[in-house]
């Protein structure tokens, strides 16, 4: 999966709040047997394909610093629209499905490190696991979304604290 977005940090004493707006290529696999119906003797047919999905999301996450190691933990909901979907499988492509619902929400996790390299700016790894909270398709075989990011990032302080 990838991302890209921007940031927000609000450090109060011990935790801080940070919400992103990013913008997420989120891809998953799925097998279905589909049956035949009209032919006798045919009971279906396994049918594999994978699927690609844009989403806006925009998590609010409360974290803690762990003392003065420099790495952090977080947690909060996340909310996400569908900007683009693409399946492919057996040869064929679509870029509409109607079985896609444009909403997404869940929940987020994440372990990082942020280290200063000036008195204004520094720099942050995340490793961060999102997990839908709701069914995205209303194809059973799909079902909720799980994802892993790992994110990067360079910070400017506006207030020099």
């Amino acid at each position: 999966m990838a991302s890209l977005g921007l940031s927000l940090k609000y450090q109060f004493n011990k935790v801080f709040l940070t919400t992103n707006l990013l913008y997420e290529n989120k891809s998953s696999g799925a097998s279905t047997i589909f049956y035949n119906t009209g032919t006798s003797g045919n009971a279906g047919r396994e049918f594999s394909y994978k699927v690609n999905r844009q989403y806006l999301t925009i998590p609010v996450l409360v974290g803690v610093n762990i003392k003065n190691t420099g790495f952090f933990v977080n947690a909060g909901p996340y909310a996400g629209m569908l900007l683009k979907y693409k399946a492919f499988g057996e040869g064929q492509t679509t870029s509409v499905s109607t079985d896609e619902k444009s909403f997404d929400y869940g929940v987020s996790v994440g372990l990082g490190y942020s280290r200063a390299i000036s008195s204004r700016l520094n720099v942050s790894g995340e490793l961060r696991y999102s997990h839908s909270l709701y069914t995205t398709s209303t194809f059973s075989s799909v079902g909720k979304m799980g994802s892993t990011s790992l994110l990067f990032g360079v910070n400017y302080t506006l207030n020099g604290k």
